[in-house]
């Protein structure tokens, strides 16, 4: 027979700890939410066309921009590849490392090069990996 954890039985503390996690779940969610929107309009895409790009439905970009939804994995490397930024792009200043600023500047200049020179940055990478 299994055991099962009434809600009133949860000590004070766990009923604490329940209420930290959720409330800091809600500010990632509005944050990631906050930095949808700030992509989708730098490129003058409606919700619609995101959707569409990223095979979401525009309701579900609505709720995840208001934060009223947090976003699965999936779901953010859908929408970074649609908006063609990072990860760290999108979670800027959730994530507290060195590597995302570096990643960031290089995601930055990056996208700023021609088709050529990307090429040429990537045939480097991979000859310098070997």
């Amino acid at each position: 027979m299994a055991f099962k954890v009434k809600k009133e039985a949860l000590s004070l503390d766990d009923k604490e700890d329940k209420n930290i996690e959720e409330k800091r779940k809600k500010e990632i969610a509005r944050y990631i939410g906050n930095n949808i929107h700030k992509y989708r309009t730098n490129l003058n895409l409606t919700r619609e066309q995101l959707a569409e790009k990223s095979n979401l439905t525009a309701s579900h970009i609505y709720q995840l921009e208001i934060g009223n939804s947090v976003p699965s994995i999936v779901t953010i490397i859908d929408i970074c590849n649609s908006l063609n930024i990072s990860i760290s792009q999108l979670t800027e200043n959730l994530i507290f490392d060195d590597i995302n600023k570096f990643i960031d500047s290089i995601a930055k200049n990056y996208a700023k090069l021609s088709d050529k020179e990307k090429r040429a940055i990537v045939h480097l990478i991979e000859n310098l990996a070997k």
